[in-house]
């Protein structure tokens, strides 16, 4: 499938990745409209951790995920933690890949 439209919001995503800085950016809509499918599409190779939340799931299933997408062997305690471990994760990627990494909560 190929991403047809959406050009400014493209070239809005392409000016984040491609700026010096870090940046923040949040992607929000109508449900079933192609959010996701459009960060995936611009952002591709880019994205070093991609995590979507589960809906009325509590801190430990929630946990539970983020572990597991990290490939972590347990959960962490806390987020707090979890968040150490993406550091971990992302610092250790960037040693092997330069240049701007996309770290993706849906």
């Amino acid at each position: 499938m190929q991403l047809t439209g959406r050009q400014s919001e493209r070239l809005s995503l392409l000016d984040a990745l491609q700026s010096s800085e870090a940046e923040l950016v949040a992607v929000y809509g109508r449900r079933r409209v192609g959010k996701t499918f459009l960060i995936r599409e611009v952002y591709g190779d880019a994205i070093c951790f991609e995590l979507i939340g589960m809906h009325d799931a509590g801190a430990p299933r929630q946990l539970r995920a983020f572990a597991g997408a990290l490939g972590l062997a347990a959960p962490p305690a806390d987020w707090q933690r979890a968040f150490e471990h993406l550091r971990a994760f992302v610092t250790a990627r960037l040693e092997r890949r330069r240049g701007k990494q996309v770290v993706f909560f849906d």
